[in-house]
């Protein structure tokens, strides 16, 4: 007499996906499509992932989430990163094997983003260096930053640009 005790087999996950995104991109997708599961002894599977990069997640039925504003600015114009998240399945009781998603994020122009700048002065001419109205204004994808000048009636009657810095005469 032999009795033989079932044992659980862990999922097996196969497939290929890879994704080409730009840095600012935002989606949703059911990567279950993609990657296929088998199990001799389950058809409901938990999906998880084995190691992420900021911006994604997965939830638990095979929904990816891709937000990856704010997260890539760093990539400049032009310019790629390749990495990849590793997902994940299980049964309940053991988990699958990795399967490796590679990532191309490209990188895309970021506006540059400009603070308000105060100056007070008890003097009639002002004189204000350019490195003082850009020290606190930054641009993620380049060192170079130049002013254009947007005057509001009352604030200023002549701006002169020109020598070394601009000149407000109010």
């Amino acid at each position: 007499h032999i009795t033989v005790n079932p044992v659980n087999d862990a999922p097996v996950l196969s497939g290929a996906l890879q994704f080409d995104v730009t840095e600012n991109d935002s989606f949703t997708q059911d990567i279950s499509a993609d990657l296929k599961v088998s199990d001799p002894d389950s058809t409901v599977f938990g999906w998880a992932l084995a190691s992420t990069i900021p911006g994604v997640t997965l939830d638990n039925d095979g929904t990816l989430h891709m937000d990856l504003a704010g997260h890539y600015d760093y990539i400049t114009t032009g310019g790629t990163l390749s990495t990849s998240i590793q997902v994940k399945v299980t049964d309940g009781s053991d988990f699958s094997n990795v399967v490796d998603v590679p990532i191309l994020i490209r990188g895309v122009n970021d506006a540059p983003v400009a603070h308000d700048d105060t100056i007070i002065s008890n003097q009639s001419v002002v004189v204000v260096p350019f490195s003082a109205l850009l020290d606190n204004d930054t641009d993620e994808d380049s060192t170079h930053l130049s002013l254009a000048f947007a005057g509001q009636s009352g604030l200023a009657q002549v701006i002169t640009i020109g020598g070394p810095a601009p000149t407000v005469i109010a």
